[in-house]
């Protein structure tokens, strides 16, 4: 696969992700996260969520407004990688959990920046599925 297409079907993945994201759709995220799902984000060194944490996570927010800014992906055998480039605005109606940064601290820090995201995918019975993903953070634009 070039990196076109690669693009191409990722491009679809994240604005089907924002949708989800939005309603809050958990069946997508149940859909199209594997299994084995592994999420870390900087700057919380010490945040790192499975596929169950992170679904939970993403049904506590509000207010999403996603604009993809940028996103490109290129295929590495069977997998592809993907990086994205995102405005973001959410609020977090609760907080994420012992050991986690407070809902206060991600809306004020992430809210109505913009954020940087890498990504690796690979396809499951024919669903593509996010099995890494991580948040690089804030980018200066």
């Amino acid at each position: 696969m070039n990196n076109e297409e690669a693009t191409k079907i990722v491009s679809k993945l994240y604005n089907e992700w924002a949708d989800a994201l939005t309603s809050h759709r958990a069946e997508w995220f149940e859909r199209h996260i594997a299994d084995d799902f592994a999420l870390t984000a900087h700057p919380f060194s010490k945040l790192r969520l499975d596929k169950k944490e992170f679904i939970a996570v993403d049904m506590k927010v509000e207010n999403t407004q996603i604009k993809f800014l940028d996103i490109k992906a290129t295929s590495a055998g069977d997998i592809l990688i993907s990086q994205a480039v995102a405005e973001v605005k959410e609020d977090f109606k609760a907080d994420l959990g012992a050991g986690m940064p407070s809902a206060a601290e991600v809306t004020n820090l992430l809210s109505g920046k913009v954020l940087a995201y890498a990504s690796a995918w690979r396809k499951t019975a024919d669903v593509w599925q996010c099995f890494d993903h991580h948040m690089i953070g804030p980018v200066q634009r």
